[in-house]
């Protein structure tokens, strides 16, 4: 089990202490976004597709980068606080790394959660994108971990795992208003990990709409 800042920290310990209080967050933060004078209605819900260029940093070594499409995530922003916003993500993924005689192959079931704290920069009048960073909390179930030698032949075999990770987000955001109700976005990000994870680069199309609350 990895540990965190001390060894009597758990990643299990964070996820859930951080992950109620994340969706606490969304659900009350109308009422306060509506006390301090902004829109009622600010809330925006949406739905993604990723491109991803991943890896995994796996105790027994490193695997290739898989190039893999994902077909979905949850997506929901609003307000956050001093102008910036909120970027929050439910997610599922499933990834396949094989092995060469370098790097460790891999099947990865991975699910969590991500939360980012976004500040928007007006370059011109025809790019205005979302800057953030935030974390990523997931659990993900590592299985037919094995090696391969130079002829392609198993070398070794290892145990399946399931456990907690964490990333450190960066990314940028741009959207585009396609109607009243819905935008068309872009999202741009890189997952640094801080514990054994699924961890890379990400384009996501986003498909971001404005419920009537």
């Amino acid at each position: 089990m990895p540990r965190l800042l001390s060894p009597l920290i758990r990643l299990r310990d964070v996820w859930r202490l951080l992950l109620p209080s994340i969706l606490s967050f969304l659900f009350i933060s109308h009422a306060q976004s509506a006390a301090i004078g902004l829109p009622a209605s600010t809330i925006q819900i949406g739905l993604g597709t990723n491109i991803n260029l991943m890896r995994v940093n796996d105790t027994q070594g490193n695997t290739n980068q898989d190039f893999s499409a994902q077909p979905a995530s949850f997506f929901i922003t609003d307000w956050f606080v001093g102008g910036t916003r909120y970027l929050g993500e439910l997610y599922v993924s499933k990834y396949v790394f094989n092995a060469d005689s370098s790097n460790l192959g891999e099947q990865v079931e991975d699910k969590g959660a991500r939360f980012s704290v976004q500040m928007n920069v007006k370059h011109n009048k025809y790019l205005s994108p979302w800057y953030g960073a935030g974390i990523d909390l997931s659990h993900a179930r590592y299985s037919r971990r094995h090696r391969v030698d130079e002829d392609g032949y198993l070398s070794a075999q290892y145990e399946d795992i399931s456990q907690f990770g964490m990333n450190l987000l960066i990314n940028a955001m741009e959207s585009w208003t396609i109607t009243k109700e819905l935008d068309i976005g872009a999202k741009l990000e890189y997952r640094l990990p801080l514990t054994q994870t699924v961890n890379g680069f990400a384009a996501s199309v986003l498909m971001i709409f404005r419920p009537d609350l």
